[in-house]
């Protein structure tokens, strides 16, 4: 569910009814259904808000998911160490051939 749709989508769905408004302002797709219930402009500037809406709200979470993963990045960085530690490995010493 988006968040109420922002100024434009307010001002758009101001003149329904009741009825019409709030499942507009629930769901793109609601408000996409509603916008073809109404004919002419009324539709049209429905549809596009809602779309607007739509918009915006995933922008708005695709920016909050992309810093989420830069502070995770961030912390991983000053928490993990730089890189793993050397291993030691012993070979044992084999005698020399014909020694």
């Amino acid at each position: 569910m988006w968040h109420d749709g922002g100024p434009r989508h307010r001002r758009v769905t101001a003149h329904l009814s009741a009825l019409v408004a709030a499942p507009a302002r629930g769901s793109l797709q609601a408000g996409l259904k509603a916008a073809q219930l109404l004919a002419g402009p009324h539709g049209d500037a429905l549809q596009a808000a809602a779309r607007q809406a739509f918009t915006e709200a995933m922008s708005r979470a695709a920016l909050t998911g992309a810093g989420v993963a830069l502070a995770a990045a961030l912390v991983a960085l000053i928490l993990l160490p730089a890189r793993a530690r050397e291993r030691t490995v012993m070979t044992p010493k084999l005698p020399k051939p014909g020694g």
